[in-house]
């Protein structure tokens, strides 16, 4: 018993270490600033004023048909931004890969939609806005 504790405590040592850095990966940036990322060679993306929008913008995105994805930036239901626009992170949904956002510069300034969470990677260290 006395061998087993020593490997027992280093055990839970790693365990706990490993949950940290697991947690720290997933931080959430709900009220953060946020520089919104897409794809590299897209100018435009899509904003989607509701979740069905986004569905169905993810599936054109993972097909990678950029004149389907300029159409689907037609529909009423998605607004058009430019790439690399400011937003504020209203609400994240880790498991859906999914956030809705509050675009904060350009034509549609001020209002709110969902966006893949993929497009918010390289924001975990910006400021989060405070309500005091």
């Amino acid at each position: 018993m006395n061998k087993q504790l020593p490997v027992m405590v280093f055990a839970a040592v790693i365990v706990l270490l490993a949950g940290a850095v697991s947690y720290a990966q997933y931080a959430p940036i709900d009220g953060k600033w946020v520089v919104v990322n897409g794809p590299a060679s897209y100018e435009s993306l899509g904003v989607c004023l509701d979740e069905k929008s986004l569905e169905r913008l993810l599936i054109i995105l993972q097909r990678g048909d950029k004149q389907d994805f300029e159409q689907a930036l037609e529909s009423f239901r998605i607004l058009r931004v430019k790439n690399h626009f400011h937003a504020v992170v209203l609400q994240e949904n880790v498991y859906e890969g999914t956030a809705r956002v509050l675009i904060l510069d350009g034509l549609h300034r001020g209002f709110s939609g969902w966006i893949p969470l993929g497009w918010l990677r390289d924001n975990h260290r910006r400021p989060a806005f405070s309500t005091i």
